[in-house]
């Protein structure tokens, strides 16, 4: 049984509210427990890289006898078997009370409105009755207590950078009046590395608990959370999630097939980013367009276009596009009150962009093959070269692309070269082993792989593996 003097440790972590920001920042018990079982049962997104820190290492140090418990087993099963990974960790722990009793805030047949379509009744029932014997096994609100301190810098460098930013504000304005009854909590959690979960928990009545699951991928030589200006937008991407994904969902029988034509051209792209559907791309394409607009309100032009370029290397090239097409709706909010009046327009966009981009892809250059081969998971780390084959003869240039972390490129050992008949390109490089590498080739504003006539090449992202000796 927990005793009085450990719950009443959780409560001292309080809410961090500064008197400049809208937003509650707060470290969440909840997320962080299902976070710490999801790491435990080896879920590579709970273990990346960029998560590492002396919270990692207490992770480590506490919790690592227990990589057997039942929860962790079935933690395993369900990403295994059900797919449950990713945001769907931490959405089934906002909709839970609080992390001792682990009861569900509301029932969950029928399953909620905002609970991820991967939990049933059945498996979040026999998952919330392990993790509760896990919290008690582990003592696990002692563990919560102990990093008090940790938790409590954590929010108040998030709130010192949101204090300003003024999302609150720009959201009820920009998506109309169901925004009005939200709730607006940011939950970074120190086991996500890069990743950032739009969750939130909509209750029978209309009311939304908007609740974005911020990652943390930049620590201070204390090993102590840093966020820079890049985690505004991301914040602000992560709460329109809540209104712009029921958009596509309301209209998804008129989208299907423009976004299905859509995703074909960037699949890959897409599926490296954890974007399987054509209907993810349409969340995902609305929300960065919507983020776009915010961020030329608050942060100017340039950083709008400097926006628009980095989701264009990620795949959605047409953001500066769909961006322009929302200044009409900003334009006219009489007649587009919200997202959902201004659909249809959001629609036939979207049956011309998928259109245009199959013109140009009939016409675009193609890759023949690729040394090392996309997607290939024991490269010798001893190869010296990346090689490319076109279809035809290319124009004298390179765009060669981060996509991801820089950490992710391959180590360049000399500049990219073209053989005499400018069909196969070859860049040297000096691969590590047990390594995944990522790029892209073109990307955004990067487009100089193209004909000679001038036509560039449709966005690549290409992923490998060394073999590990």
């Amino acid at each position: 049984m927990l005793t009085s003097v450990i719950v009443s440790s959780i409560a001292w972590i309080q809410p961090v509210e500064p008197a400049a920001a809208s937003i509650t920042v707060r470290c969440d018990a909840r997320v962080e427990l299902f976070c710490i079982v999801a790491r435990l049962a080896g879920d590579p997104e709970f273990n990346d890289d960029r998560a590492e820190s002396p919270y990692a290492d207490a992770v480590e140090d506490w919790f690592d006898a227990f990589r057997t418990h039942p929860a962790v087993e079935y933690a395993r099963v369900l990403r295994r078997d059900h797919g449950i990974t990713f945001d769907a960790v931490p959405d089934l722990a906002l909709h839970c009370d609080d992390v001792e009793s682990l009861l569900p805030r509301m029932p969950l047949t029928p399953r909620p409105a905002r609970l991820d379509a991967r939990w049933t009744e059945d498996i979040a029932t026999e998952y919330l009755d392990r993790l509760r014997s896990f919290v008690i096994d582990t003592k696990f609100v002692e563990f919560f207590a102990s990093q008090a301190d940790r938790y409590r810098r954590t929010e108040l460098r998030l709130a010192e950078r949101l204090a300003d930013a003024k999302i609150e504000a720009w959201v009820a304005g920009y998506f109309g009046e169901r925004s009005v009854r939200a709730t607006f909590t940011v939950i970074p959690s120190l086991l996500n590395g890069p990743n950032n979960y739009g969750c939130g928990v909509q209750f029978e009545d209309g009311r939304f608990d908007l609740s974005p699951v911020m990652g943390i991928w930049k620590w201070d030589a204390e090993g102590v959370a840093e966020f820079g200006p890049e985690h505004v937008p991301t914040v602000v991407h992560e709460f329109t999630h809540n209104f712009a994904n029921p958009v596509i969902d309301r209209h998804a029988d008129a989208l299907e097939a423009p976004g299905r034509a859509l995703f074909t051209t960037v699949q890959k792209t897409m599926e490296m980013q954890a974007y399987p559907t054509w209907r993810i791309m349409l969340y995902e394409s609305l929300v960065r367009a919507c983020v776009n607009r915010y961020v030329a309100e608050h942060q100017g032009a340039d950083a709008a276009r400097a926006d628009a370029a980095d989701n264009a290397r990620r795949g959605f090239t047409w953001t500066a596009d769909f961006a322009a097409l929302l200044e009409e709706y900003e334009a006219d909010r009489e007649r587009y009150p919200d997202l959902d009046a201004f659909a249809p327009r959001i629609v036939a966009w979207f049956v011309e962009q998928a259109a245009h981009v199959k013109t140009v892809e009939a016409i675009a250059p193609r890759v023949v093959s690729m040394e090392p081969a996309n997607g290939a998971t024991d490269v010798d780390p001893a190869t010296t070269v990346i090689r490319v084959t076109f279809d035809r003869k290319m124009a004298n240039g390179f765009s060669f692309v981060l996509v991801g972390a820089k950490s992710d490129f391959p180590p360049t050992a000399g500049p990219p070269a073209w053989d005499a008949a400018r069909r196969v390109v070859t860049l040297p490089v000096k691969l590590e082993p047990g390594r995944t590498y990522r790029y892209g080739l073109n990307g955004g504003e990067f487009q100089s792989f193209q004909s000679v006539e001038g036509t560039p090449l449709v966005p690549v992202v290409v992923e490998f593996t060394t073999a590990s000796r």
